[in-house]
């Protein structure tokens, strides 16, 4: 059995690090034009794969190909052509690694406004409705998670993380349950930004799933990869502090307002009401 595979996602020619634990896939393959060009990937359009649905689902269709086609592998990974874990990774630290922890994910990321302000900029009011109904009547013991997580102001982005293969296979048997449901009900958008929200609706829902579940994550800072240069994106222990303060602050106002806003978030009527003229009964 392999060790360790972290699949660094790409969908253009890119610059990987030479590593041994890092395995370039090629994303959205079934209709790329650099097949040739990256034919030393691997590819998300073999085996079980959703790679022609790529614009919509973005890097998870390197997620959903893992989960259907990696086997014998203890531990697996997914990170970024742009973007990877700011601790080293190898098959002889692994074990040590993770032996505090189930899930490795980015550093949470912070918000001036709520988490659920954030996404319903890229996802749409109408998408995070349709969202919290498939949730509702598919995972409802999840809800009050996701309420939680939208109420507040951090999130681990990008979906990037690491656990064992076996939790890798449970979270994924859950996320696409949800995003195919809701793929059945959003209505096509134009722009490209609209079309990937399944991918924005995964990025939140990955912390909603290691939490709902009690999972113990450890938060790692990233490294951006520009221009050849590896830059180390990562908090100080004075900006933790400060963040930890400023994520108590927003908190304490945002709390009086929380029941309201939350029946605002998935029940608004003017946005049911829409829906309800598109065709969308939800």
């Amino acid at each position: 059995m392999k060790k360790v595979a972290i699949y660094v996602v790409a969908h253009k020619p890119s610059l990987i690090p030479h590593d041994d634990v890092l395995i370039p896939i090629h994303v959205g393959r079934a209709a790329s034009r650099f097949k040739d060009e990256m034919a030393d990937y691997a590819g998300d359009d073999s085996g079980v794969n959703i790679s022609e649905k790529n614009p919509q689902y973005c890097e998870m269709t390197a997620h959903y190909w893992i989960w259907k086609n990696v086997k014998d592998t203890k531990y697996v990974g997914v990170c970024h052509y742009r973007r990877y874990f700011g601790v080293r990774i190898s098959t002889e630290n692994v074990d040590d690694l993770m032996s505090d922890c189930d899930v490795m994910m980015v550093e949470p990321s912070y918000y001036m406004d709520s988490v659920y302000s954030y996404f319903a900029k890229f996802v749409g009011a109408e998408n995070m409705t349709i969202l919290a109904a498939v949730m509702k009547r598919q995972c409802p013991e999840y809800f009050e998670t996701l309420e939680r997580v939208c109420d507040g102001v951090k999130f681990h982005p990008f979906n990037m993380l690491l656990c064992k293969k076996d939790l890798f296979d449970d979270y994924c048997e859950w996320m696409f349950s949800i995003l195919e449901a809701c793929e059945k009900i959003i209505k096509p958008a134009p722009y490209t930004n609209a079309r990937r929200a399944l991918a924005y609706m995964a990025e939140m829902l990955t912390g909603v799933y290691f939490i709902h579940c009690g999972m113990r994550i450890k938060s790692v800072p990233y490294y951006k990869l520009e221009e050849g240069q590896k830059v180390l994106v990562e908090h100080s222990v004075e900006e933790k502090k400060s963040l930890d303060k400023y994520e108590q602050m927003l908190q304490h106002e945002l709390a009086w307002k929380v029941k309201e806003d939350r029946k605002e978030k998935f029940e608004n009527p003017a946005i049911l009401l829409g829906l309800k003229n598109d065709g969308i009964e939800i």
